[in-house]
């Protein structure tokens, strides 16, 4: 959407990068090939680890955003031991994520 899409330019706009786990997808592997412009690194995981939510883990925040489209929600904790805890999860899958 628009939205997103401004969010992107916006985070390149500061040199923001980012890493993206996601399945495979159509989708998905085009976006992979826009990795470096939109200075971002995406990995895949096995389809059986299908997100339902898209969650951001900056600073000592965590926002969780549900994926619904009939009812969005979106929470940011502020709690550094809880990003801490999301960002060793977030580790956990990076590493076992397929690279290419």
């Amino acid at each position: 959407s628009d939205d997103f899409e401004d969010f992107v330019q916006n985070r390149k706009k500061n040199y923001l990068h980012v890493r993206l786990l996601t399945i495979r997808s159509k989708e998905s592997a085009v976006l992979k090939e826009t990795d470096a412009e939109e200075l971002r690194e995406t990995r895949f995981l096995p389809e059986k680890y299908t997100f339902q939510t898209a969650n951001w883990i900056f600073g000592d925040k965590v926002a969780l955003l549900s994926l619904q489209k009939e009812r969005p929600i979106g929470i940011v904790i502020q709690d550094n031991t809880v990003a801490n805890t999301f960002r060793m999860y977030f580790e956990l899958l990076w590493k076992n994520a397929e690279q290419t």
